[in-house]
């Protein structure tokens, strides 16, 4: 949990994306609730939320005519799909 977790939040892009794709599909089986119980118990899932503020800057740059990279685009999808998950969650 700590290594997929850690990954999601400070990892290399590539990195980064896969291990909220990990997570993504690990919270949706899940019955119990012990991924995100730890998520939020141990801080990861409050700083995945706030890292959301620190993309915004990223985003932006992708707007101009000619974005240098698209990595903050598909690390911004993953985030939401992740988040997306948690906030179904009862």
């Amino acid at each position: 949990m700590e290594v997929v977790c850690r990954d999601a939040c400070d990892g290399h892009e590539i990195g980064r994306m896969l291990a909220l794709a990990v997570l993504d599909r690990v919270l949706s089986i899940d019955r119990q609730g012990q991924w995100l119980v730890y998520m939020c118990n141990s801080g990861y899932l409050r700083v995945l939320v706030e890292s959301m503020r620190q993309d915004d800057v990223a985003l932006q740059t992708l707007l101009t005519p000619q974005p240098p990279l698209l990595k903050p685009l598909d690390i911004y999808e993953s985030k939401m799909a992740l988040l997306t998950r948690v906030a179904k969650t009862a």
